[in-house]
């Protein structure tokens, strides 16, 4: 059995693979690892990349895009390792990224999820460079997940969130937890609901502030004139929406959900502010979300109400 089994699930993901790739084959480490590629059913040429230029990837190519979430749990069920650490496909990792990561288990025995430390690649001099400077996602008072940074010594940093673009956990722990993403989350939320399940089941999460990772999604901001993006990024704050609350409904009792409810509700507005540059993108988009929060509300009493009966 190896130490590790590194998941990437993969769709359409020729721009970012083999940077991604490069980067984990040659980790500066003592544990043993395997690489995990589920393909999503791409319609490019990312599994015929793997197969020619790097056969010592383990390739399990889906018939069709089963979403990220689903995916993720093929590539657990198919992998050997002791230690399951899911990477998101445009990535581009330390060299010592993996000794660092797997290490704080034996350093921290009450540690569950260990989140790796994620910049854009406008920070990349952040991975060559000494540094106290962590960017930790954190679940906010609304629900929703924010991005604080800072500088700290600590190597290791106790938080409430695990990122899905890259984490570790033991894959003893996920006979507590379950399974590692629940399926029902196509994309979007899945590790906010296994941030939660955890917190449920009395885990503890924490950041690893020297285990670096350049994430490519974290680059760039909306602005005003971003007609294509400001679309999409609707799109993608209505589905994380829907998600988040399904996240919360699974993993509190009733009496805290109704209590989260009302914070829920009116986050996703304010999550849409911090991800746009416009105030008056942001006072054109607010009409739509206090609307959406309105059905939201309606839809979780008709749910409550068949429920009761």
């Amino acid at each position: 059995m190896q130490d590790a089994s590194i998941i990437i699930v993969t769709y359409n993901a020729i721009p970012y693979l083999a940077d991604c790739l490069n980067s984990v084959i040659s980790q500066n480490t003592t544990y043993t690892y395997e690489i995990v590629i589920v393909d999503n059913a791409s319609s490019d040429a990312t599994a015929l990349t793997v197969q020619s230029l790097f056969p010592t990837v383990t390739l399990i190519e889906l018939d069709q895009n089963v979403g990220f979430a689903a995916a993720n749990n093929i590539g657990v069920a198919r992998s050997h390792g002791e230690t399951i650490v899911a990477l998101n496909q445009d990535t581009v990792v330390a060299s010592d990224w993996l000794q660092i990561l797997l290490d704080g288990f034996d350093v921290l025995p009450d540690a569950c999820l260990l989140a790796a430390n994620q910049f854009p690649f406008s920070q990349s001099s952040r991975l060559s460079f000494p540094s106290d400077y962590v960017n930790n996602f954190e679940i906010s008072y609304y629900g929703f997940v924010e991005l604080h940074s800072y500088e700290i010594e600590d190597s290791y940093i106790k938080t409430n969130f695990a990122s899905g673009g890259a984490f570790a956990v033991q894959r003893a722990s996920l006979m507590d937890l379950g399974m590692l993403f629940d399926p029902a989350f196509f994309m979007y939320g899945e590790d906010l609901d296994l941030s939660l399940r955890v917190t449920r089941h009395g885990g503890t999460i924490y950041l690893v502030k020297d285990a670096r990772v350049l994430h490519a999604s974290l680059d760039g901001s909306v602005g005003v004139r971003d007609f294509g993006r400001i679309s999409s990024l609707i799109r993608k704050t209505i589905l994380a929406q829907r998600n988040r609350f399904w996240a919360y409904q699974r993993n509190l009792s009733h009496a805290e959900f109704l209590s989260m409810l009302p914070r829920l509700t009116f986050g996703a507005p304010l999550k849409f502010k911090t991800m746009v540059q416009s105030p008056l993108l942001f006072f054109c988009a607010f009409p739509f979300f206090l609307c959406l929060a309105i059905y939201s509300l309606f839809a979780f009493a008709l749910l409550q109400g068949r429920i009761q009966r």
